[in-house]
């Protein structure tokens, strides 16, 4: 896993503009990497991915709904997901694009922590100001180590988005999105 600041230099090292806090919810001193994840259903489960750590509200769902709209995961979904919970469970949660509760998420992995609904952000700062208190280079370290591999994985991301957006799958899945229906992808 990378911390939200590696990671968001990873996003504009991908051709990407937007930070971590326009796109995440609720990112806590990312450069300690803690989030606090409180809505009912987190729609940026790549982003949060990113931090180190990964508290969760007990209402909170999760998705990885890429295929929905015609284009592959992105933003290291690819490298963050499978070094949390293995290959074989990522490839099932990128694939199928199931709703997940929090309680499966911490079962498999995918998240630290769950807390009672309204306590994620109080949770998310008291790991952060852990973190905060350590010796920084150790972990700077440590989370490079952790990263390995993540680069090579955005500029892979990057080609195949950049296929992918001018695909007609891509048009029907926008357009089935925003009209509320079922797409119709035709493989092309």
């Amino acid at each position: 896993a990378r911390s939200a600041r590696g990671g968001r230099d990873g996003l504009r090292a991908a051709g990407r503009s937007r930070s971590v806090p326009e796109l995440a919810p609720q990112v806590i001193d990312e450069a300690h990497g803690a989030i606090a994840l409180d809505p009912a259903f987190v729609e940026h489960l790549s982003l949060a991915l990113l931090c180190d750590t990964i508290v969760a509200s007990d209402t909170a769902r999760f998705k990885a709904g890429f295929g929905e709209i015609g284009m592959a995961p992105d933003t290291g979904i690819l490298h963050s997901l499978p070094a949390r919970v293995g290959t074989g469970r990522a490839r099932q949660i990128l694939l199928y694009n199931e709703v997940f509760s929090a309680k499966q998420a911490l079962d498999w992995g995918v998240i630290d922590h769950v807390v009672p609904a309204g306590g994620a952000m109080a949770e998310a700062t008291r790991l952060a100001n852990i973190l905060a208190a350590k010796a920084p280079l150790p972990i700077a370290l440590t989370r490079s180590v952790f990263a390995s591999g993540l680069d090579d994985v955005l500029l892979r991301e990057r080609e195949i988005q950049a296929m992918l957006f001018s695909s007609t799958d891509h048009d029907e899945g926008k357009s089935a999105f925003f009209e509320k229906r079922s797409p119709s992808f035709k493989g092309s």
